[in-house]
């Protein structure tokens, strides 16, 4: 009985409703912030590479830059060929969705890191300053991930199911 109640969140409701009812703009936001995050990753690691020294923590920027780099790229590309077979193509995403979603997980999680040490290289207090700011973000993702999607869910006239 509780298994139904946590399945049947507006939560829930809302991520499954994007996931089975992918949409062009959607393919196309994602592929931007794939690009996007691409980019940045690219940058930080030609930029870290000409440097002379390395400590530890430029050594972390480069490994976890390396490590997400050919994930963004992958993700990119998994984006990119849905946006070109066209809108007919896009029932197949649901079947592919959750390794996307695993590519975004792991080139996500290596450019966080990767922007955290190169903070801590800086200065370890402001390395403190982003695990805090993470943190809070991710808890402030987590409390208003409800509401929100309540709100829109609603919106969209399907009911309250809070």
């Amino acid at each position: 009985m509780n298994e139904d109640r946590t399945n049947n969140t507006s939560v829930t409701k809302l991520l499954k409703l994007f996931g089975e009812n992918p949409t062009q703009k959607g393919f196309e936001l994602s592929r931007n912030l794939g690009i996007s995050a691409g980019g940045i990753s690219i940058v930080l690691l030609v930029t870290i590479l000409q440097f002379d020294k390395y400590d530890l923590e430029l050594v972390i920027v480069a490994i976890s830059l390396s490590v997400s780099l050919p994930f963004w790229v992958i993700y990119f590309g998994a984006l990119e060929f849905f946006i070109y077979l066209g809108p007919e193509y896009f029932k197949y995403f649901p079947r592919v969705k959750d390794r996307i979603s695993q590519m975004l997980q792991i080139a996500g999680l290596g450019l966080v890191v990767a922007i955290g040490a190169l903070f801590w290289h800086i200065s370890f207090w402001v390395g403190i300053v982003y695990i805090f700011s993470i943190l809070i973000a991710i808890n402030k993702v987590a409390i208003y991930s409800r509401e929100f999607s309540s709100l829109l869910y609603d919106q969209a006239g399907n009911g309250n199911d809070a």
